[in-house]
């Protein structure tokens, strides 16, 4: 089979598909350059379809990284803001014990007893101060790591989110481009000029 023949056999078939898709046998008469119009302007129709499917995939694709990133990133700060507000207790615990160590130094060196009267209440006032401060650094720390976590879960739920988004964006896009195609292959100026 020559290249013109093969060339005749896929126009032949050309033809045939487009009359199917059509709904009718042979709508565009003689005149070539109707079909080979009408035919560009499908395919391109479809092209353009496949184009922005793919883009809304990718579009959608590329928030979802982001999203699921963001979510990891909370997470790690998270882990973060309750690490600081441990150690920002243990820091405010022995900077007490220092104070208390030398509370008790400067009272003993005045000869005041340490066990009993205003010694022992202004040693059990510092260090009660002293643990009241650690705990808030505590609960500090944990209450920025129940915000990161929710940001997390929030950023975890935009990804799901974009993720669909993109395939209703590539859904709507097919939809468009058969849409498109359809009209095109309609066009009663394409049919008998």
């Amino acid at each position: 089979m020559t290249d013109h023949e093969k060339f005749e056999l896929c126009l032949a078939r050309a033809r045939q598909i487009t009359a199917l898709y059509r709904g009718e046998y042979d709508p565009l008469g003689d005149d070539p350059k109707n079909w080979y119009v009408s035919t560009t302007l499908i395919v391109l129709a479809v092209v353009a379809a496949a184009v922005g499917a793919y883009a809304a995939y990718e579009s959608a694709d590329a928030q979802a990284d982001a999203s699921k990133y963001n979510a990891a990133v909370a997470k790690n700060n998270a882990a973060a803001a309750s690490q600081q507000g441990e150690f920002d207790a243990q820091q405010i615990r022995d900077k007490n014990r220092r104070i208390l160590a030398q509370q008790r130094t400067a009272f003993a060196s005045n000869g005041v007893a340490l066990d009993t009267g205003s010694a022992m209440d202004v040693s059990a006032d510092s260090a009660l101060q002293g643990e009241m401060q650690a705990l808030m650094a505590i609960y500090t720390g944990r209450s920025s790591a129940t915000a990161f976590e929710a940001q997390s879960r929030l950023d975890r739920m935009n990804a799901a989110n974009a993720q669909q988004q993109g395939y209703i964006g590539v859904a709507s896009s097919i939809v468009g481009g058969a849409s498109n195609a359809g009209m095109i292959a309609a066009n009663p100026n394409f049919k008998n000029s």
